[in-house]
């Protein structure tokens, strides 16, 4: 089983996240997954922690509340990739140079995702890239926090 964690700032990022992960869990032919859902922790380690502990999972995904899957692809290759690592992110780096991951700097870091532009943007999303030499990239040395997937075994 599949737990993903999160602890929604609202009931309006609660809805957004549960119909998102819904969607993605449904394109994958709904592998067996469970939403745990954190709202009222004094910060998101908290949560997450609070959130493990109830997990029933064998991985467990912890999210932030403004994260969305946005390829019909996600969960299927989010499976895959905790069958070949014990954790998984979408972005990080090889090297630690500071507090912030992206220090580091190219040729360190890997990965990649869609965020929000400004309001005055002539479009509303934009695509950061971080190299990609390979679908998957191993040993890394520190993640970004947004989306991070684990073996339950190694937490």
């Amino acid at each position: 089983m599949l737990s993903f964690i999160t602890s929604p700032r609202s009931s309006q990022h609660l809805e957004m996240l549960q119909q998102n992960l819904q969607q993605a869990l449904a394109f994958a032919g709904a592998p067996q997954a469970e939403l745990v859902f954190e709202p009222d922790a004094v910060c998101l380690a908290a949560a997450w922690n609070r959130g493990l502990r109830r997990a029933k999972g064998e991985a467990v995904v912890f999210l932030r509340d403004d994260v969305g899957l946005l390829s019909m692809e996600a969960v299927p290759n989010l499976v895959r990739a905790l069958e070949a690592f014990d954790v998984v992110g979408i972005a990080g780096t090889m090297r630690v140079t500071s507090g912030n991951w992206t220090d580091a700097g190219p040729p360190c870091l890997y990965g990649q995702y869609v965020h929000p532009l400004p309001a005055e943007s002539y479009r509303p999303l934009g695509v950061t890239l971080h190299g990609a030499p390979t679908r998957r990239v191993g040993n890394m040395a520190a993640l970004e926090e947004c989306l991070l997937g684990f073996r339950r075994e190694v937490i």
